[in-house]
């Protein structure tokens, strides 16, 4: 069972038809219907009722949904699973000079963070013989 194709009957059950469907997935209106065709041939049930342009969804297509949405849930977990680093936490003291600080803070700073939300750091912006004396003390790096 292609896991897409389960996605493409949950869009039809959620958007309400093929077509709509089909506009928030970009697949044209065939291609949901031929991939909806196919599942139902492959579990051998009706899953919606097709009543002039209308798609109302079955009672075994009630029971797919539940089951479809299981196995597209297991499927990131999975995906989460197999690719979550270890999260890595603490405090970084960092000095720096001033006019460092403020290229540093504005797009460095944003990314790390984005990568590692659960560092903390400390910054502290001084001058020379400041940032030597921290340094010397082991009150920053």
């Amino acid at each position: 069972m292609d896991l897409n194709t389960l996605k493409t009957f949950i869009a039809v059950c959620e958007y309400g038809g093929f077509s709509s469907a089909a506009d928030k997935l970009g697949y044209s209106q065939s291609t949901v219907s031929s991939q909806i065709k196919q599942l139902e041939r492959e579990l051998d049930v009706t899953l919606f009722d097709r009543i002039r342009h209308n798609v109302t969804i079955t009672r075994q297509g009630i029971i797919v949904l539940k089951y479809a949405k299981k196995m597209l849930g297991n499927q990131i977990e999975m995906m989460e699973t197999l690719h979550k680093s270890e999260r890595v936490s603490g405090m970084i003291r960092i000095a720096m000079a001033d006019s460092v600080c403020a290229r540093f803070i504005n797009n460095d700073y944003l990314k790390f963070h984005e990568m590692y939300p659960d560092i903390t750091l400390k910054i502290t912006s001084g001058g020379t013989e400041q940032m030597f004396d921290m340094l010397r003390k082991n009150e920053a790096f």
